[in-house]
């Protein structure tokens, strides 16, 4: 059996695969109920029997192709298991509509990089490639081979309706017919031998897990009741309907709606499905407009609506074609009541089932879950009551459910009792929620105690969120960091794949492709054009995994729970695993998993837990030990990337500014890594100085949100070195925060910082001093305390000695305040209180004392660095290079021997003595490098780096290439030369 054969991986070789495991729980008499309820402190409560994780078709990796999915069907229909065949042959009806609709050429794609883009040249390229899709669409759709598959589709389908109804009749108690089930044995068997004929393209397409029986918890029993109210609202059951599914989920939901609203009686079905902002098929048009000829209801299914926008979309296409507004009928589960219908969708007729109405809430009850639990206890036990908690999860959101129970457990022949707490929670339906059962036999000393899975629902021990491994003891650091390595590197050993599979998916965001988007943008507004030529290649070399396992792919901080006493980590949520809600992060590297957990702890670094930093650094240490092999930086910097962009999608707008830090300092670890770590301390030498944003940093790598994400290039992190191998030091002059630029001294060569505009000064030897005087201070948290009363007004709060505001529009990116914003902030200041001046900027607005300037900051900073020394700070000209783009840099840039402009700088600063590059940004700043030192930091062996490695030879090339130029690059990637 195939099932079987999925099984047959080797055994762990010991229950006790992590120190970690907690300790057995005492005998069963010695648990009475007075005792405080507790976890049980082993992978098996003692009260239950071993869950049984043999039923069902457990499929490890749940994105298959064609051919994969065809090889389990045939095992389901084989066991007359008839809801996974539904599913299977639903999934595999998925692949086949989506290559039929397909655009091999990928032109639809490139119509999609012209989109915000006008120029006369662009709108012509732009219906160039309109008009070549159209061909090209046209020509493909005549070929002999697309005809078969069309042909081979439509009695699929058929099979797809049958296996629906075969599904259905199961879950409602009825037998097949043996006739009914030999019928569906042999069309099956049929069709699939003439699959094996298919083009490679289309067996090897994977599937798109459909959000309805895989994220969420839909039930066929949804399906029914949509469909009875439905009856109830269309009552003439001659009237013809068609059962139009949106595509991914359409391909499931259709089918059954069809077979439910059969059995209400009506008797002219038809079912199809499309894509919103796919073009429908010719045949597809004809059948809609004969279908509409007769008065026909358009029924259109699919997940509950988030904003509508897609519904809406299906909604215009079939409009488009001609069918009225008033014939179209929307059939929309809800995850909250009937007002949660979006606005868009509310001028079209509905047939809502709202969240409270869905079947999982009967399966969830306390009484059905008594019956569920009761099943699994040992002999001589019984449950006396089940109370649910006020603990519960998505009542109100997308995604499974999870309700927490208080459940009573007695032995009646000793009179004992016991409490324990337990979680249920939506896994999938089928065979997309039981493949779990492969974790739970290979990692289950990993997880809290399993009680079993039915219906869809994983039944485990709930643990308090005050263990959660947030409020970890420094001397747990080891012990935890250990743990979780030894997860990642189990599920690796335990749960390997035949194939990364991620490498075949586009557009549903795998990691690569997450990466892709962001690190293209260094190609500036082109990056649309260069990201499927010159940026997809490299992403997918540099994460392709060469051994592939199935991934957590779920390892928030919040994930994981410690208890010190019993030296026990326990993992939750393992259930979700890689395959995801709504877009799909797929990866099957385990390097994901900790480089994912990484990023949390970054982000935790940034809001000033400082263990956590330690933590990581633990993690990736006892990985690389227990594997043998040292994780490449490209990687770890790229998986968290992937973490942090998914953070974005949900973080508030006040806190932006934390994910903007956690990226940088992401970055700034790894250019230390490859540029600055062999380099000798400097505690004398001359000192230049630079501005940060624009000179050192700047934003190439964008995000909308974030306002792009500051960081080195491959010219300026060489400048810093080359200046620290040739005696100099360098420090930072610039307008951003103090926890910033002390974050920059602890990864560049960087002796000390000039923050918040010289209102504040650091360096790692002397600490931090600030500038300001009490009244200073006070009119500045003034202004502060004005800004934040404003409305859609945001102030960063790591701006303590200086004050940064920002607006938001409607999209979620940042703005600078408005002239009458600044003058309205200024004017809230009280008379006789110092006097602010307002430094604007282009997604900002900046205050600053009017005494204070970077200069006098800088002063401070080199008295510091220069004490008891040869009292340079006294000479009027005490830099040997200052490099600056904007006016606050002024004062800075007077002090140095050498000022330099970059070519971007402001044409205000344009002054005797200050020169001005042809060369911007970075590129600028090396070439005054270049100047000082006397030679190209690029041609002298001490200043180069050590050898990089082939993939950092790669991304280093893709972020020098604002510095370069496209056509550099280009040659650069192609020949491998270093960056």
């Amino acid at each position: 059996m195939l099932k079987e054969t999925l099984h047959r991986e080797e055994q762990p070789e010991s229950k006790a695969i992590s120190p970690l495991v907690e300790k057995p729980v005492p005998p069963l008499a010695r648990a009475p109920v007075d005792v405080a309820p507790t976890t049980p402190a082993s992978s098996q409560d003692v009260l239950f029997r071993e869950p049984d994780l043999s039923t069902g078709l457990v499929i490890r990796n749940l994105l298959n192709d064609l051919d994969g999915l065809a090889a389990f069907l045939r095992t389901a229909i084989h066991q007359s298991d008839w809801l996974n065949a539904f599913l299977l042959s639903a999934g595999i009806w998925q692949i086949v509509e989506d290559y039929l609709h397909s655009d091999p050429l990928s032109l639809q794609r490139a119509e999609k990089v012209f989109e915000g883009l006008h120029h006369p040249l662009i709108n012509t390229a732009r219906n160039s490639v309109w008009l070549t899709r159209q061909m090209e669409t046209g020509l493909f759709q005549q070929l002999p081979r697309y005809r078969r598959v069309l042909r081979w589709s439509a009695l699929w389908k058929e099979l797809v309706e049958a296996l629906a109804e075969a599904a259905v009749s199961v879950n409602a108690g009825q037998s097949l017919p043996a006739e009914s089930e030999a019928g569906l044995i042999e069309r099956s068997r049929a069709l699939l031998a003439d699959s094996e004929d298919f083009p490679t393209r289309l067996r090897r397409s994977i599937l798109r897990l459909p959000n309805c029986f895989r994220s969420f918890d839909q039930r066929p029993e949804d399906i029914q009741r949509l469909a009875a109210k439905f009856a109830k609202q269309y009552p003439d059951r001659n009237q013809p309907v068609v059962v139009v599914g949106l595509r991914t989920s359409g391909n499931y939901l259709a089918p059954l709606l069809k077979c439910y609203l059969h059995r209400e009686g009506y008797q002219d079905i038809t079912v199809t499905t499309l894509r919103p902002g796919i073009d429908l098929l010719p045949f597809e048009k004809a059948q809609i407009h004969r279908a509409n000829r007769q008065g026909t209801l358009f029924a259109l299914i699919d997940d509950p609506p988030v904003t509508g926008r897609s519904m809406l979309k299906a909604a215009r296409r079939l409009e488009r074609v001609h069918v009225s507004r008033q014939s179209i009928v929307l059939m929309v589960p809800l995850f909250a009541g009937p007002d949660s219908l979006p606005a868009r969708l509310r001028g079209f007729t509905g047939v809502l089932l709202p969240w409270e109405e869905w079947a999982i809430q009967d399966l969830t009850s306390p009484e059905a879950m008594k019956d569920t639990l009761s099943g699994w206890l040992l002999p001589g036990l019984e449950i006396t009551r089940v109370e649910q908690t006020p603990i519960m999860r998505n009542d109100t959101g997308r995604g499974h459910i999870t309700r927490v129970y208080r459940v009573t457990v007695s032995q009646p022949a000793s009179g004992l009792k016991w409490r324990r707490e337990i979680l249920a929670k939506g896994v999938g339906l089928g065979y997309l929620g039981d493949h779990v059962q492969d974790m739970l036999r290979h990692l289950s000393p990993h997880f809290p105690p399993v009680y079993g899975l039915r219906d869809g629902l994983l039944s485990r021990a709930w643990i308090p969120e005050e263990d959660q491994i947030g409020g970890l003891a420094e001397r747990d650091f080891p012990a935890a960091a250990r743990g979780i390595a030894t997860y990642v590197w189990d599920r690796h050993r335990q749960l390997s794949v035949a194939e990364d599979v991620s490498l075949r998916r586009f557009g549903n965001s795998p990691a690569w492709e997450v990466t892709s988007d962001l690190i293209s943008h260094v190609f500036g507004r082109a990056w649309k054009v260069a990201r499927v030529p010159l940026v997809d290649p490299v992403m997918r070399r540099l994460l392709h995994a060469s051994s592939p396992s199935l991934v957590d792919g779920n390892m928030a901080l919040s994930n994981w729970f410690y208890r010190s006493a019993q030296n026990q980590l326990t993992k939750v949520a393992f259930e979700r695993g890689v395959f995801r809600n709504d877009v799909e992060y797929t990866s099957y590297d385990p390097v994901f998993d900790l480089a994912s957990l990484a990023a949390d702890l970054e982000v935790a670094a940034v809001e000033g837990k400082e263990w956590a930093k330690e933590l990581s650094s633990l993690i990736r240490r006892d990985y690389e030990q227990l594997s043998g092999d040292k994780i490449d930086e490209e990687r770890w910097l790229l998986y968290q990337f992937v973490r942090l962009w998914e953070v974005k999608r949900t973080i508030p707008t006040n806190r932006t500014h934390i994910l903007t830090r956690a990226y940088s300092r992401a970055l700034q670890r790894y250019f230390s890594a490859y540029y600055f770590q062999d380099l000798p301390a400097n505690p004398h030498g001359d000192i230049c100085a630079f501005d940060l944003d624009g000179v050192l940093e700047t934003n190439y790598l964008g995000d909308a949100l974030l306002g792009g994400l500051p960081a080195l290039s491959p010219a300026s992190a060489v400048s810093l070195r080359a200046l620290a191998r040739h005696g100099y030091r360098s420090i930072v002059t610039t307008g951003r925060s103090l926890p910033e630029v002390i974050e920059r001294c602890q990864h560049y060569p960087i002796v000390g910082g000039v923050a918040e505009y010289g209102a504040v000064i650091y360096s790692p030897a002397q600490g931090t001093r600030v500038l300001l005087s009490d009244g200073e201070q006070e009119a500045l948290d003034g202004l502060r305390k004005y800004l934040q009363s404003q409305p859609c007004v945001f102030v960063d709060p790591d701006y303590r000695y200086a004050v940064r505001a920002y607006q938001v529009d409607f999209r979620g990116r940042r703005l600078a305040l408005s002239a009458d914003q600044i003058a309205g902030a200024l004017r809230s200041q009280p008379s006789g209180s110092a006097s602010l001046r307002p430094i604007a900027g282009e997604k900002q607005a900046d205050f600053m004392v009017e005494r204070i300037d970077k200069a006098v900051g800088a002063r401070e900073l080199l008295a510091n660095l220069t004490m008891g020394g040869d009292g340079r700070g006294a000479d009027s000209h005490p830099l040997a290079l200052a490099v600056g783009d904007s006016l606050s840099d002024l004062p800075v840039l007077e002090m140095a021997k050498r000022a330099v402009l970059p070519a971007h700088a402001s044409p205000r600063l344009n002054r005797p003595g200050i020169r001005r590059y042809r060369t911007a940004y970075q590129a600028g700043l090396a070439q005054a490098v270049t100047d000082l030192i006397g030679h190209s930091p690029r041609d002298c062996e001490e200043c180069q780096p050590p050898t990089f490695s082939e993939n950092a030879r790669y991304l280093l090339g893709l972020f020098a290439v604002q510095e370069n130029g496209a056509k550099s690059i280009l040659l650069s990637l192609i020949s491998r030369m270093r960056p």
